[in-house]
């Protein structure tokens, strides 16, 4: 009789321990855990920049984010001016914004008063 192509499943099917099954599902376990933080850091970056959108952010010069967000896409920011903030949104922008330098100025108010004062001809 010949034998078929065919196979409809293996011969021997591999064989996997207990405690083989235990470590995998453990370090599975371990890299979602981390992957959902990653993923968490840059919701919390997102929602950052919606509900301070009035607050310049400056992404030039190019400034990098961390590499793990950079594989996810994010954007890295250089400069956050934080003259309308208080202390707990500076703590939550340098947690989150950890390439970027946090500076305590605006710079459209000095554009401003720079262009106001204008002088004669």
């Amino acid at each position: 009789m010949i034998s078929p192509l065919y196979h409809s499943r293996p011969e021997r099917w591999p064989q996997v321990s207990l405690r083989g099954l235990f470590v995998l599902v453990a370090v599975l376990g371990v890299f979602l855990a981390w992957f959902g933080a990653q993923l968490k850091w840059v919701h919390e970056r997102h929602q950052f920049r919606r509900t301070h959108a009035s607050i310049p952010m400056n992404p030039l010069p190019p400034a990098f984010a961390p590499q793990v967000l950079r594989i996810l896409g994010e954007a890295g920011i250089a400069t956050i001016y934080t003259e309308r903030l208080n202390e707990n949104e500076i703590a939550d922008a340098k947690r989150l914004f950890s390439e970027a330098d946090i500076v305590a100025a605006d710079p459209w108010r000095n554009l401003q008063s720079q262009a106001g004062k204008r002088s004669p001809p």
